[in-house]
């Protein structure tokens, strides 16, 4: 089970980031939740609408703050800032357009990818730049 639970060891240092990667999980959880106990497309639909609203709320505050800060690998972490998006809007636009054939399995994997590799490896390592703030 994919355990989507804010916790201390997810914290970059800055209380503004850390409370939006709180807010990004819940929601998460949420879509997680619909697509592994049956819900409707429907409804994973809209909440993956909400995912997309808050990412690119809080792609452009971390990106802001890592140019702020100095944050060496800004690019990269914008690359892959980008990249993410494309896969949630791909998600949003295949629950909402094509219902029968969503791939929920596709939109847990890339959930699970998004807080093991994302959160908890790329973000953390901006976390000393924070400090400078």
């Amino acid at each position: 089970m994919l355990d989507l639970t804010w916790n201390e060891t997810l914290s970059v240092g800055h209380p503004v980031l850390d409370a939006q990667h709180r807010q990004l999980m819940d929601t998460m959880s949420e879509l997680h939740g619909t697509l592994t106990q049956g819900g409707a497309i429907a409804r994973a639909a809209e909440v993956l609408d909400v995912l997309l609203e808050q990412a690119r709320h809080h792609f452009a505050t971390e990106e802001e703050l890592m140019r702020e800060s100095g944050y060496q690998g800004l690019d990269l972490h914008k690359s892959t800032h980008a990249r993410m998006l494309r896969e949630i809007e791909a998600f949003a636009h295949e629950a909402h357009n094509s219902p029968a054939t969503f791939r929920s399995l596709d939109v847990t994997g890339f959930v699970a990818h998004w807080i093991v590799s994302h959160i908890r490896g790329d973000d953390v390592m901006y976390r000393d730049s924070m400090s400078r703030l």
